[in-house]
Formats: structure tokens, C-alpha cells, sequence
């Protein structure tokens, strides 16, 4: 009788716990997953002027990507190999002059890297007020 008793137990508790470890894994590889996507749209915005801009604004690269949902850069991405203003942008890139925060109005993605630009500082200026 211990030994039914014993075997229905287990089977219960195992029935329970099977879909909570199970629900655990496919969360832990959904993260594994996103990082990876994160990992290959870094290294596409580094080779693109995109990431060259990013860097002219000093926008910090990790925060660019982790603050803005995977269609904006992806939008972004393709915005920037589809521009035709090479020369105006290399010309912005170049000149150290010129401020950060200027518009370019032969950019595409001017106004969505200066959004970027202004959450980031936001987010610093409040952290330094609380230290």
C-alpha cells in the first residue's frame, strides 16, 4: 500500500511540476533568443552610418538598442541603407564643428536618433541628481 501510495504521489507532484519547469525553459531560451537578434542588429548598426552617427551624437550603442523595440532599429537599419545623402552625411560625421544636437534635414533618422538622444540624457541627468 506505501509503495501505491509513494507512485501516485510522485505522479501528482510530477504532473504539477512539469509545466512550471517547462513554462522556466522556453523563458530562459526566449532571452537566449532576443540576445542573440540584439547581438546581430549591434553588429549591423556598427558597419552602417547608423552606428557612425550614433557615435558622432555620443549615444551609448548598448542603450540605443535595448531602449527601443527590434521594428524601430530594424526601420532605422533599412532607412539608412536606403539613404542617397551620402555626402551631406559623411559631411556631418567629419565635422566636429557642428553641434550634437543638430537637424539634418536630408536625414531620415534624424528625428527618431535625437529621441534616442534626449531619453539618454534624461536618464542620466536623473541618475546623477540621485547620487
Amino acid at each position: 500500500m506505501q509503495h501505491t501510495d509513494l507512485i501516485i504521489f510522485l505522479g501528482l507532484g510530477s504532473s504539477l511540476i512539469a509545466p512550471t519547469l517547462y513554462k522556466s525553459l522556453s523563458s530562459i531560451q526566449g532571452l537566449f533568443g532576443r540576445h542573440c537578434y540584439r547581438d546581430r542588429l549591434k553588429e549591423l548598426v556598427v558597419h552602417l552610418r547608423l552606428g557612425k552617427m550614433l557615435a558622432r551624437r555620443n549615444i551609448d550603442l548598448q542603450f540605443y538598442l535595448y531602449n527601443q523595440s527590434y521594428s524601430d532599429i530594424e526601420k532605422q537599419i533599412r532607412d539608412c541603407k536606403s539613404c542617397d545623402s551620402f555626402d551631406e552625411c559623411d559631411y556631418f560625421l567629419k565635422n566636429k564643428q557642428l553641434g550634437n544636437k543638430i537637424t539634418l534635414p536630408f536625414c531620415r533618422i534624424n528625428s527618431a536618433v535625437l529621441y534616442v538622444k534626449d531619453q539618454q540624457e534624461k536618464l542620466y541627468r536623473l541618475r546623477n541628481k540621485n547620487l
